[in-house]
């Protein structure tokens, strides 16, 4: 077996591994790095569950160009669709009752908006990230495939998508006009990457981005808001660098933050739709914030995640919201050992009263040490278990 096959597509169907093996002589070594990353990528666990009325999944489609570089293929909505006329975007919608999971939304949406076949052997799944906040109220939840047969040809829906272009994906990680001197609706003069800062409703700074495609003379819009953050958190996945520009301001805040505000503001459609389909919201909120560490070696450990968040939010604001997480835990286990202390006094009492009454009896009723031993010798446990079922 071939060391490709090893390091990437080892789980993967025969026919999977045979386009890949075909796509490797013109791929550069920077591509293969990327989507071993991807392949390697694992969400920080948690058991955070959105609603299904407010979710919806974005597919993100690799490809291989000609030169070995990696591109994404990105759409230009229509201008007769009601909301977001003419942006650029990446395939996508709402979760239907039908979707098992965020890639079925994915792959669906993307099949009926520009043709992208359904096919998990010549499209195979790279990775699932993190999910994101549209608007303060929609989870959007992004899916990484590859796609290697390139005989694939587009069929576009023209109701949701007046056309369809690509991108490198690096791209997304630089500041500097990246495209080739011959695309002549390219203006060299506008600068390719800028971005807005917008006060957020809870404090701090949240930061838009915006990268030109070079298309704009034919009418094709920049990649902004929400499409750029999701290409740029997944280009510094896959190359595992940082950006050339400062991404988050540094009072900004970070994903979870943002879903969690949502999940606790009384009135916000996403936690009104928890209640409906019977989700509770400030269960959720806490468990984004203090996601389970999996020990496991690759790009989804603490180290990495740790690594990841200092490219994406800089060394100070990891600090703080460490600092922050940890005075949090430490200020609940207090009071969580509070209530297990009061429940362990209680225990001692009723120890104490039935060893008094036996010592009443004399010595022919004398307790049996043994196993009044046994039940002191419990009580550190219980006082574990007490404090865990607080936590």
């Amino acid at each position: 077996m071939s060391a490709a096959r090893q390091s990437y597509f080892l789980d993967f169907p025969k026919s999977t591994v045979k386009l890949w093996e075909a796509a490797l002589p013109t791929l550069k070594e920077e591509s293969k790095q990327c989507i071993g990353n991807l392949l390697r990528y694992r969400t920080p666990r948690t058991r955070a569950r959105f609603p299904k009325s407010q979710s919806a999944a974005v597919l993100v489609p690799l490809f291989i160009g000609r030169a070995g570089d990696l591109y994404v293929l990105l759409n230009r909505r229509s201008e007769s669709l009601r909301q977001y006329a003419g942006d650029t975007a990446l395939p996508g919608g709402k979760v239907e009752p039908q979707d098992l999971t965020a890639e079925d939304t994915a792959r669906r949406e993307a099949f009926e908006e520009i043709g992208l076949a359904q096919d998990r052997e010549r499209v195979p799944l790279l990775c699932v990230v993190e999910p994101f906040l549209a608007g303060e109220q929609m989870v959007v939840t992004p899916v990484v495939v590859l796609i290697l047969d390139k005989t694939m040809q587009p069929d576009i829906n023209e109701s949701e998508v007046a056309s369809i272009f690509s991108q490198p994906l690096a791209s997304f990680l630089a500041s500097s006009f990246p495209f080739p001197q011959d695309r002549t609706s390219a203006d060299p003069s506008k600068p390719y990457h800028t971005t807005t800062d917008w006060s957020w409703s809870e404090g701090g700074t949240f930061r838009l981005h915006r990268f030109l495609t070079g298309r704009e003379s034919d009418g094709v819009k920049p990649v902004f808001g929400l499409t750029a953050g999701i290409l740029i958190h997944i280009a510094i996945l896959g190359y595992g660098r940082a950006p050339d520009f400062e991404l988050h301001p540094p009072n900004s805040p970070t994903l979870a933050q943002q879903l969690s505000r949502a999940l606790l503001k009384p009135m916000n459609p996403l936690r009104l739709a928890c209640a409906r389909e019977g989700i509770d919201a400030d269960q959720v909120a806490a468990f984004l914030l203090h996601p389970l560490e999996e020990p496991d070696y690759g790009p989804h450990t603490v180290e990495a995640q740790d690594r990841r968040r200092l490219m994406e939010y800089g060394e100070t604001d990891v600090q703080e919201c460490k600092s922050t997480t940890q005075k949090e835990v430490q200020e609940h286990c207090m009071e969580a050992e509070k209530d297990v202390d009061s429940d362990v006094v209680g225990d001692l009492n009723l120890c104490k009263g039935q060893v008094g009454k036996e010592e009443q009896h004399g010595e022919q009723s004398k307790p049996d040490t043994s196993s009044l031993s046994e039940h002191v010798d419990q009580i550190p446990d219980v006082v574990n278990q007490k404090r865990d079922a607080k936590l």
